[in-house]
């Protein structure tokens, strides 16, 4: 972490959950909060959701309260065969 200049890391984990799905398998829901500032008043905030195979979220980076960079994010992991 010291190659980024970060300090720190804050995180939250808002949601975690297991459910049955409609075939009756248990599938694990849940969703973050993760930021950072960094020495130069830059900051990193990453929401995600994880629900089973499947993630997506944003990322913004602000600089003294103001939006610089916004992205978006989704993909997938195929399960493992049993």
């Amino acid at each position: 972490m010291d190659k980024f200049d970060i300090k720190w890391v804050r995180y939250e984990i808002t949601k975690d959950s297991l459910y049955t799905d409609e075939e009756q398998n248990e599938n694990h829901y849940t969703e973050a909060e993760i930021s950072t500032t960094d020495a130069t008043d830059q900051t990193v905030i990453l929401k995600c959701v994880v629900d089973n195979y499947d993630i997506s979220g944003e990322i913004k980076v602000t600089k003294k309260d103001k939006l610089k960079k916004k992205y978006e994010f989704s993909g997938k992991e195929k399960p493992k065969k049993k």
